[in-house]
């Protein structure tokens, strides 16, 4: 697989994590790590990905906020602000 101008093999794992990608000077790789593709439960939830892989939280970027989407409803970008503020506030006090 490549990346800009860096081939990764996908035996360095199964999730590649990229930052800068709107950068001056690109995307930079940051690190490949393998996530295991099933949890248990059969339900996926972010805080049990993120507790199992702690180098993700800083990709997750809970510093932004939600942008203002004028193609929705206010109470559906007010919801989807206060959803993804709820999600990161925990999180970041689970660490």
């Amino acid at each position: 697989m490549r990346i800009q101008d860096q081939t990764l093999s996908l035996d360095s794992g199964n999730v590649t994590l990229v930052d800068e990608v709107d950068g001056a000077t690109g995307p930079r790789i940051v690190e490949a790590m393998r996530v295991e593709p099933r949890l248990p439960g059969g339900l996926v939830d972010i805080d049990t990905i993120v507790q199992s892989h702690p180098a993700l939280f800083p990709f997750l970027r809970y510093d932004l906020r939600f942008p203002d989407q004028p193609q929705h409803a206010p109470i559906e970008v007010a919801t989807w602000r206060q959803m993804t503020d709820l999600t990161c506030a925990r999180l970041r006090d689970a660490r």
